[in-house]
């Protein structure tokens, strides 16, 4: 028996076959146990070989008990029966060809033809093949399949455009996190280092330590929150999508949490040295300024400390000082590692 012709084409329509069939479970059995070993047995089972043979689409329609009596709200005396079947599963394809291929192969005779006895009633379920007419896919409204083949594509691109931006933004956080990262390791393993390698008047030391601090002051934690804040956007896109969103706050808490690290842990230190270069200042400006009137010529004749290493009149000893910064840097390090490790992590970030 040959399969008749598809009838005339009316539209832009691209014909498709569909196998539907009206299934019933196999006596004894449970709603619940056919209905799981359709999706977590029967399905498995099936899907590869769809798969390798064209199949478009196969879905399964679960017709339950408490389904059916939704029936009973819309019905009307056009809407009068209620079939009584367990499940519609239907089958879509463009080639009738593609379908007889499935049922030839080995695998299906092995493993399907069997199975099938495990939760069908066959003597009882029926099927058909018709052609499909589509209208709507996806909430838009097409014309035939190859209209939806277009319009999805414009449809995927829609849903990917989201997790391409959130990729973008999720790359820029990476980059900017671990360029803060450097910037902020190179001043304990290289700055630090420098000062103490060249200096040896605490005075200097200090000024040159309250320079570098300033300078990273107005960079380094702005960064470190532009950073966090895109993390933190991400984390709000994702969890508005219900997907993944944890490790993106916790990404964005990893990169910001420099900040406070800096007023529990560090604070005191740079206290002390803001202190000491403060005091170190005003003792060269009245310095400065005995010298200037020590004749009354503002020759600078007085007697003070000596303008090269440590003098009687500095406010701290130059291994002090050193012992503060060494211990600045070390700190400094352990917080250049909190962005460092949040793009390590942010790698992992799914979007």
């Amino acid at each position: 028996m040959s399969l008749p012709d598809p009838p005339p084409r009316t539209s832009s329509e691209d014909q498709v076959l569909c196998l539907t069939i009206l299934g019933y479970r196999k006596p004894g059995m449970s709603e619940e146990a056919y209905r799981k070993h359709m999706k977590e047995v029967s399905a498995p089972l099936t899907t590869g070989l769809m798969v390798k043979y064209g199949i478009m689409r196969w879905t399964q329609i679960h017709n339950t008990t408490s389904t059916r009596e939704l029936m009973y709200q819309i019905m009307d005396p056009q809407m009068a029966n209620i079939a009584d079947y367990d499940c519609f599963s239907q089958v879509v394809f463009r080639s009738f060809e593609d379908y007889k291929k499935i049922k030839d192969d080995p695998w299906y005779k092995e493993h399907l033809v069997g199975d099938h006895e495990n939760f069908a009633d066959t003597k009882r379920s029926k099927m058909t093949i018709g052609w499909i007419s589509q209208f709507i896919d996806k909430g838009v409204e097409v014309d035939g399949f190859n209209d939806t083949e277009n319009k999805t594509t414009s449809y995927i691109m829609a849903e990917l455009s989201p997790s391409l931006s959130l990729s973008i933004l999720k790359s820029t956080a990476i980059v900017s996190g671990s360029f803060l990262s450097g910037a902020m390791i190179t001043l304990s393993t290289i700055t630090v280092p420098v000062l103490l390698d060249t200096t040896t008047h605490p005075p200097q030391l200090l000024h040159q330590w309250v320079r570098t601090y300033h300078y990273g002051h107005i960079s380094l934690p702005t960064i470190s929150i532009a950073t966090a804040i895109i993390y933190f956007y991400i984390a709000a896109r994702q969890l508005s999508r219900k997907k993944p969103w944890r490790k993106a706050a916790l990404v964005g808490v990893l990169t910001v949490i420099m900040v406070p690290f800096t007023w529990v842990c560090m604070a005191a230190t740079n206290d002390v040295l803001f202190g000491l270069q403060r005091e170190s200042q005003m003792r060269d400006l009245n310095q400065t300024s005995y010298e200037d009137l020590g004749d009354g010529t503002g020759t600078g004749s007085g007697t003070g400390a000596g303008s090269e290493g440590e003098g009687e009149g500095d406010v701290a000893t130059l291994e002090d000082v050193m012992e503060l910064i060494v211990r600045w840097g070390w700190m400094h390090l352990v917080r250049s590692l909190f962005p460092l490790m949040a793009a390590v992590v942010g790698i992992g970030i799914c979007v």
